[in-house]
C-alpha cells in the first residue's frame, strides 16, 4: 500500500493542528550520575536537573520547533508540574486544549544518566493514567478578555499569571475535534499502572479518526503484543518501535522479519531505531539499513523521540522512506550532543545545516 503523503502546512495556530501527540506529559528529573547502579551497588550523582518530557510531547515539540502546526491531548494536574508542563508546550507554539487537568498529580520521570549518555528511568505516572474518552471530547472554554481560561467540566480555572496561558495558540473544539481534523495522530504508551483506562482510551480514538496514525509502542506497549496493539498499527502511517520492542510485539529477533509482520498487519511503514546502529525502515518492498552518525554523546534522553520527529517530518514533506530514515538519524544525532530530551531538539534551519554538513555521509 503506498504512503498517502500530507501536504505541506505552515504553522497557522487559528486552524486545525497538522499534527496532534496523544501520549502522558511527564516532568523528568534527570539524575547525572557516575554509573546506574545495579542491586547492593553505591555510586554518586553529578548534578540533577528538571525538564518537561513525555515521549509523544517530546516528539512534538521537536515537529513545532521544524515549522509544524501541533497540538497535544493529555492530562495534568493542578499542581506546580502540571503548569510547568502546559506552559512549556505553549511556549513551544502546540496547541494545548486537548490537554485536560484534574486533581491529584501530575506525572512525572526519575532518570539517571551514566557519563556515557546511557540512562535508566522509572515512572510515577499520576493523572496520566485516568484519560478518559470524556475528557478528550471535552472542550475548553477560554475567556482571554478575563485572563481566565476555564474547564467547566473539571470546576478548575487557570490564570495566566500563575504560568499557564493555555489561551495561546488555540481555537474552538475539543482534542477529539482536533484530532478529527489534522492529518496525523502520533500515539506513544501510557505506563498503566493504576489502570488501563488511558489506553482503551486510545485505542478507541485510533479506531474512529478519520487522520492518519504515527504510533511509537514504547517498551510497555510493546510488551502486550501485536494483537493487543491492532488498533494503532493496523492502516499507521508509519509505527517507529526500537529493536528491542519490536521483538516484543513480535515475537521475531530478526528486524527485517519482525518489520515485515507489521507491514502484513498492515502499517504502510515501518522505521525501527537501532540506537549505536543507526535504523532498519521498510514499506514492504524496500529494506534499507541506514547507519547512524558519529557524535560525541552526551545524553540518550529522548533520542527516539527525537528520530520521530525528524522521520515524521520528512514524510509530511513528501521525502522517501530512506530520507525520512536519514533525517531521523540525524535528528536523533543532534539531539544526543545536549542535556534532556528537548534541548537539543533542532530548528529547522538547523536541521537543513546538518543535512547539508552530513550530506557527503552515509
Amino acid at each position: 500500500m503506498p504512503l498517502q503523503i500530507m501536504p505541506k502546512h505552515s504553522p497557522d495556530h487559528h486552524s486545525y493542528p497538522q499534527v496532534m501527540g496523544f501520549g502522558a506529559l511527564n516532568l523528568d528529573r534527570i539524575y547525572y550520575v557516575d554509573r546506574i547502579v545495579r542491586p547492593d551497588e553505591e555510586g554518586f550523582i553529578i548534578s540533577v536537573e528538571s525538564h518537561p518530557g513525555g515521549s509523544a510531547a517530546n516528539t512534538i515539540v521537536g515537529l513545532s520547533r521544524l515549522g509544524i502546526g501541533t497540538g497535544y491531548v493529555g492530562k495534568v494536574a493542578d499542581d506546580e508540574a502540571g503548569r510547568s508542563l502546559l506552559d512549556d508546550l505553549a511556549s513551544e507554539g502546540v496547541n494545548t486544549r486537548g490537554v485536560s487537568i484534574s486533581s491529584d498529580r501530575s506525572g512525572a520521570c526519575l532518570i539517571m544518566v551514566d557519563r556515557q549518555g546511557e540512562r535508566g528511568i522509572l515512572v510515577d505516572p499520576g493523572v496520566n493514567d485516568t484519560i478518559t474518552i470524556s475528557d478528550v471530547e471535552m472542550s475548553i472554554d477560554t475567556h482571554p478578555e478575563m485572563g481566565i481560561d476555564t474547564h467547566p467540566e473539571m470546576g478548575i480555572d487557570t490564570h495566566p499569571e500563575m504560568g499557564i496561558d493555555i489561551s495561546k495558540g488555540m481555537n474552538a473544539g475539543s482534542g477529539l475535534e482536533l484530532m478529527d481534523n489534522a492529518g496525523l495522530v502520533h500515539f506513544t504508551s501510557f505506563v498503566c499502572k493504576t489502570s488501563d483506562t488511558s489506553f482503551e482510551t486510545q485505542k478507541q480514538i485510533a479506531a474512529r479518526i478519520k487522520a492518519g496514525i504515527s504510533f511509537d509502542p514504547g517498551t510497555l506497549y510493546a510488551e502486550r503484543g501485536m494483537e493487543a496493539l491492532m488498533e494503532f498499527i493496523r492502516g499507521a502511517r508509519v509505527v517507529l518501535p526500537n529493536d528491542r520492542e519490536l521483538e516484543r510485539m513480535t515475537g521475531c529477533r530478526d528486524v527485517r522479519s519482525g518489520a515485515d509482520m507489521l507491514i502484513e498487519a498492515g502499517a504502510q511503514w515501518v522505521a525501527v531505531k537501532m540506537g549505536s546502529m543507526g535504523c532498519f525502515v521498510t514499506d514492504g518492498t524496500s529494506a534499507i539499513e541506514i547507519p547512524p552518525f558519529n557524535v560525541d554523546v552526551v545524553d540518550t534522553t529522548g533520542a527516539g523521540d527525537a528520530f520521530n520527529a525528524g522521520f515524521i517530518f520528512g514524510m509530511l514533506q513528501g521525502e522517501d522512506i530512506k530520507t525520512c530514515g536519514r533525517m531521523g538519524n540525524i535528528t536523533a544525532s543532534i539531539s544526543i550532543g545536549h542535556r534532556g530530551a528537548r534541548e537539543g531538539l533542532p530548528s529547522r534551519s538547523e536541521l537543513d545545516a546538518a543535512i547539508k554538513a552530513l550530506s557527503g555521509g552515509s
